[in-house]
């Protein structure tokens, strides 16, 4: 019973908190309405998550009579959360407001050949230094999220494999990472991650989609009425290394949905290895954009790029 009214409340508590992530500024009747519990379940709400600096007030809405309604907002000042993009050669860390907002970011780029213990103690080094600058403590931290280019185990929040760094294999990125900064660690394919900003940025919350994203290698995500469908153990929709043939024609591509090649500019021939599937093109020295293009066909083909690999 005790676990049930602790679910309840902590899933009523969610409700307020979604409902001022997409809404700047919200009055407590906009809050009832809006969320549809009750006018004494938001006003607990808020006393409890004032008291935590989760959330402030944000002004009052100009009214010619009577008293002027309080606008609520997230607090931006207290609590932030740090985001790591594992691409691999590349690597992107942001912090973020509770908001959404970008306080701090930086991006660099690994040596293919570096020992895994290499990697992540830079990944520590820049943590530290992403709360330095923006003036923040882990007591500040409300979590860290971690999206990587392989399969995982989002119950054990367990890396399963990382095809382009040799000795990552089930490896517990979840357990270094949670001595070093003790605060909830959340591990979850890149693709999967990048598909929910998506759906935000480009307004898909109601939508069916698969999101494909190009960027060193090729990840997929499968999203149903907005939401991701991740399976049982968080790799649905994973794509992996994926070759293709490269002398189809578009027509035939397009009438049997397969992948097709779009026009790109050719990638240099150094490094590059023929393949019976096609051409292996070489990691490329600068990486594209984290948001991929439309990509979707009528008939639901993808639209793809090669996959660099190694």
């Amino acid at each position: 019973m005790h676990n049930s009214t602790k679910t309840i409340k902590t899933a009523n508590a969610f409700l307020v908190l979604d409902a001022l992530r997409k809404n700047e500024g919200m009055t407590v009747d906009a809050l009832v309405r809006t969320t549809r519990l009750s006018r004494p379940t938001v006003l607990g709400i808020l006393e409890e998550q004032m008291a935590r600096h989760v959330i402030a007030v944000g002004g009052k809405v100009a009214s010619e009579f009577g008293r002027q309604p309080v606008l609520y907002t997230l607090d931006r000042k207290t609590h932030f959360a740090i985001g790591i993009d594992f691409e691999f050669p590349p690597v992107r860390l942001c912090v973020a407001d509770l908001a959404g907002q970008i306080r701090y970011e930086k991006q660099w780029v690994c040596q293919p050949d570096l020992p895994r213990q290499a990697i992540l103690e830079r990944i520590f080094a820049e943590i530290e230094a992403a709360m330095a600058v923006s003036h923040i403590t882990i007591e500040n931290v409300i979590g860290i999220g971690v999206g990587i280019p392989g399969t995982v185990n989002k119950h054990t929040n367990t890396s399963r494999t990382i095809s382009r760094i040799a000795d990552w294999d089930e490896e517990p990125l979840y357990d270094p990472l949670s001595r070093r900064f003790p605060v909830p660690i959340y591990l979850r394919n890149d693709a999967h991650l990048m598909s929910r900003a998506a759906t935000a940025r480009l307004g898909l919350e109601d939508k069916d989609f698969l999101f494909i994203a190009y960027r060193t290698g090729i990840g997929m995500a499968i999203c149903r009425n907005g939401e991701l469908v991740d399976g049982s153990f968080g790799n649905t929709g994973y794509l992996g290394h994926t070759y293709f043939v490269s002398q189809i024609n578009e027509s035939a591509s397009a009438a049997i949905g397969v992948v097709w090649k779009p026009r790109l500019p050719s990638p240099p021939s150094s490094g590059a290895t023929p393949s019976k599937q096609g051409k292996i093109s070489p990691l490329p020295t600068s990486y594209p954009s984290p948001m991929p293009p439309p990509c979707l066909r009528r008939r639901g083909a993808g639209l793809a790029w090669p996959l660099p690999t190694p």
